[in-house]
């Protein structure tokens, strides 16, 4: 029955998956929707794979740098091809992709799985924290936008108006969300103990605290820093470069672009495969923020993320292949080793170290 539990969630969520994609797609106008595939541009997708592959051996290069001071002279090639397994893994099962890429680590250079989690939980906390971050920058930034969509889009679906609850200035609103916050964990925390959530709060916390003094003993902190900007930044021009594919989006900002990322980004992180539905759900309703259509923001969403699954499933295929290879040789290599051993050992120039003359009667 324990087997059986996993398999059964992971499909519940592809369910689910299935089931968003099928609501984004249901009951819009499929014509205006294949004049948009037809029209898009899509030469600015080659640019945005250009981007996400950037981002990937950015990504490869700062793991290196984690992993180096565990005394591993892990190169850069065997970097990137775990990391890229790992992402080929979360298209099949979701949160797979951080055991995956220690696993193929593992078997090619003979790096404990334990250490090599450690270095990806630094990664995770920090790349979480990034996330929180653009989230609370891209609230206040788009606060205006946030009033239009809720009072144009969200209002009408309502039996009441929020608008006169979301008055008061950006700064205000996110300040009292953050005592709301405090104020429901303070409760919890006296009620519960150390709850569910109490625990899951305090563990980031401690892995963030964790992961910035690792990364302060790092030869060259500056260089992980500048690898996670680098990562995110790509992550932010992979999606706003294709805004120009077409002509609705062309006029936006790179401040829509950043706020479209970010809807994306929660969608994608959505327990389900690759994040397929819950990526085009929020894509679909974040571009209403700006007046976007549906079939538009659909469209967008689609030949966005389908370009990513295809690079991924294209790079992390070969990637898988190189990882056979360079396994394959190492297993050669220890099978030669003995032999060679062996051939040294019966070698009459070798002295041995015991005289046999002491066993001369």
């Amino acid at each position: 029955m324990k087997k059986v539990r996993p398999v059964l969630k992971y499909l519940i969520f592809f369910a689910i998956g299935v089931l968003l994609l099928w609501l984004a797609f249901r009951n819009k106008d499929q014509e205006k929707i294949l004049s948009a595939f037809q029209q898009a541009n899509y030469w600015w997708l080659v640019i945005s794979v250009l981007c996400m592959l950037i981002s990937d051996v950015s990504r490869a290069l700062r793991w290196t740098l984690l992993v180096r001071p565990l005394g591993y002279n892990l190169t850069h090639k065997h970097s990137f091809i775990a990391v890229m397994i790992g992402y080929l893994s979360n298209m099949i099962i979701p949160r797979m992709g951080e055991l995956s890429r220690c696993v193929a680590l593992n078997q090619t250079d003979d790096i404990p799985i334990d250490s090599l989690m450690g270095t990806v939980i630094v990664e995770r906390v920090i790349d979480v924290f990034i996330l929180i971050t653009l989230v609370g920058v891209t609230l206040l930034i788009e606060y205006d936008a946030l009033i239009y969509f809720y009072q144009y889009v969200l209002t009408p679906k309502l039996d009441f108006d929020l608008i006169p609850y979301m008055k008061m200035e950006g700064g205000l609103l996110v300040l009292s969300l953050l005592l709301l916050l405090g104020g429901v964990y303070y409760f919890l925390h006296r009620k519960y103990g150390w709850s569910v959530v109490s625990q899951t709060v305090n563990r980031y916390y401690k892995g963030f605290k964790s992961g910035l003094s690792t990364i302060r003993s790092l030869e060259s902190p500056w260089k992980f820093w500048a690898h996670t900007v680098l990562i995110w930044g790509m992550y932010w021009v992979m999606t706003y470069v294709v805004f120009f594919s077409f002509e609705a989006t062309s006029q936006l900002d790179p401040i829509a672009g950043l706020a479209i990322f970010v809807i994306g980004s929660v969608g994608f992180i959505m327990p389900v495969q690759g994040g397929i539905g819950t990526y085009h759900w929020a894509v679909t309703e974040g571009f209403k923020l700006y007046g976007v259509s549906a079939s538009i923001g659909l469209t967008f969403a689609t030949i966005l993320h389908a370009s990513q699954f295809l690079a991924i499933l294209l790079v992390g295929g070969i990637s898988y292949v190189l990882f056979l290879v360079i396994r394959y040789k190492k297993v050669r290599n220890k099978v030669d080793q003995p032999n060679a051993g062996d051939s040294e050992a019966t070698d009459p120039s070798e002295a041995s170290p015991i005289d046999p003359s002491r066993y001369n009667s």
